[in-house]
């Protein structure tokens, strides 16, 4: 019987396999690469067959999204393959938002190295990775997405109204830097009505999650002083560092 929350994995040496060991998955980027996707952990050997429960891995089972990826495995150096090519895995919000800045990092890194089709490709498959990452609801996927709006990006063209609307959804959804900016545009009428009430309010929330730079506005605010914001550039949305 299938465990619903466990991948199943064929491997050509299962005497070498013992319950715990590490199975590490791999995919292949638009270009063919073998990249690790990350790693889950025997959990019952049947057989040929290995279940593996997803762990460290940005897919975790418990996620009732789910989506088809080519998968490759490796269980003790010997490599392995998944029961079934339309096996499907469970994925995550956050496994499509790694995604997108993967591949956009990808594009950003490479503008002069790649043709236009293929940084105009790789753009695409960032944005459609992106727009997953919201359906599941990511408030960080909105603020990129938002951004992404605000200058144009591949086959977004730019929104100021959809810009917005993301922001506050991220915003909305407790997302820090999603909720300084906002707090900022209602404090300058920036694409919305002036609005020092909902400024502030904004503010805070963003202070109270530890943001340095709205606690150094209310700071301000609450002296009189004039505030220094400093507003993301679009070369740091893909960062995989943040």
């Amino acid at each position: 019987m299938r465990d619903n929350s466990s991948i199943q994995i064929k491997v050509p040496h299962p005497n070498t396999i013992r319950s715990g060991d590490k199975v590490k998955l791999y995919h292949k980027t638009a270009f063919g690469d073998e990249v690790k996707t990350g790693e889950c952990q025997v959990s019952r050997i049947d057989d040929t067959i290995v279940y593996a429960t997803p762990q460290d891995i940005s897919m975790p089972a418990t996620v009732g999204q789910i989506a088809k990826i080519t998968i490759s495995a490796k269980v003790n150096h010997h490599n392995a393959s998944l029961d079934s090519k339309d096996q499907r895995i469970p994925m995550d919000a956050q496994y499509y938002l790694n995604q997108a800045k993967q591949i956009g990092e990808d594009a950003d890194q490479n503008a002069n190295n790649y043709s236009q089709q293929q940084i105009k490709s790789l753009k695409e498959k960032a944005i459609e990775n992106l727009q997953k990452a919201t359906s599941m609801k990511s408030a960080e996927a909105y603020f990129i997405l938002a951004m992404l709006y605000e200058d144009g990006y591949g086959s977004l063209k730019r929104d100021y109204k959809k810009m917005v609307e993301s922001i506050q959804k991220s915003a909305q959804m407790g997302y820090a830097h999603a909720q300084f900016l906002l707090a900022d545009m209602y404090e300058d009428g920036d694409e919305v009505v002036k609005d020092k009430t909902q400024a502030i309010y904004w503010y805070k929330k963003a202070a109270e999650q530890g943001n340095k730079e709205a606690q150094k506005v209310l700071e301000k605010l609450s002296k009189k002083e004039p505030k220094s914001l400093g507003i993301p550039d679009i070369d740091d949305l893909f960062d995989l560092n943040k």
